[in-house]
């Protein structure tokens, strides 16, 4: 099987993108003064909102709904808002760019947001279908 590590590579910067980002502003941040954004704080504050609406409707609801004794095969409606709340994000970060709680807030909500790109990259990654030339 031969992988295709530019398409990973591709997918893997894709992927990091929002946490470099995050990471970055909140650096920024720490190294300077602090800037305040209302704004932007409002607009990660959405995007947080999203995330973790996507976290409890594939995570949390899974598990209310094993303890019931509910079948997998009658749990639906599970995506959510896929890939939304990290756009969110990402633009609340560029607006809230050196804005330490922005930043905190969105890495919180990266991490929480299992519609997002790096919750993709990471249940993708050993699918050779997706990432390598051999199975197309």
């Amino acid at each position: 099987m031969r992988r295709n590590y530019g398409f990973r590579c591709i997918g893997l910067a894709i992927g990091a993108a929002p946490i470099v980002l995050l990471g970055a502003s909140l650096t920024y941040a720490l190294m300077r003064a602090e800037r305040h954004s209302p704004m932007g704080f409002v607009i990660v504050v959405s995007g947080a909102v999203i995330a973790c609406l996507n976290f409890y409707l594939s995570i949390v609801r899974y598990r209310l709904q094993a303890r019931e004794r509910v079948s997998r095969a009658d749990f639906r409606h599970v995506s959510g808002f896929p890939v939304i709340g990290t756009i969110i994000i990402v633009v609340g970060a560029l607006l809230g760019f050196g804005c330490a709680a922005c930043a905190v807030l969105g890495l919180v909500a990266i991490a929480l947001d299992t519609g997002g790109a790096p919750w993709f990259l990471a249940s993708t990654w050993n699918d050779a279908v997706l990432w390598n030339d051999a199975e197309r």
